[in-house]
């Protein structure tokens, strides 16, 4: 008993195979999505870990700069309380006037019998 195709058979049978080739396209694009899908995601995951490396490099150079200008600071402050210990430059100018005013080389001193002399010459001035 062999069955005949209707038209009408047929165009249900066409509609079906449409139906099919279609359902296949649909699966090969889902295929083609999901393996993009999946790329971006190791794409994604790769920039992430760089990232987050890229981050902890910069915290890393954050501290040492933080702790490098912690230790200046603190040599600053060192140098500040050595500059208060030593002499301002009023002081020196002082110190030196005071050595050029003693110094035998650069001073006249008269010795007790020349003021003596001096002062005895100064009074027989008046005294004529």
């Amino acid at each position: 008993m062999v069955e005949r195709i209707t038209s009408q058979d047929q165009k249900i049978i066409n509609i079906l195979n449409d139906m099919n080739l279609y359902l296949k396209f649909l699966e090969q694009r889902i295929i083609k999505l999901e393996l993009e899908l999946k790329t971006l995601n190791e794409n994604f995951e790769k920039y992430r870990k760089t990232v987050i490396e890229e981050i902890d490099k910069f915290k890393k150079e954050n501290l040492f700069l933080k702790d490098l200008i912690d230790s200046l600071n603190l040599e600053i402050e060192k140098i500040k309380l050595e500059l208060k210990k030593k002499a301002d430059l009023a002081e020196v100018k002082e110190i030196k006037e005071l050595l050029n005013l003693f110094n035998p080389l650069k001073s006249t001193f008269v010795t007790k019998e020349e003021v003596k002399r001096i002062v005895n010459e100064l009074i027989n001035i008046k005294k004529e």
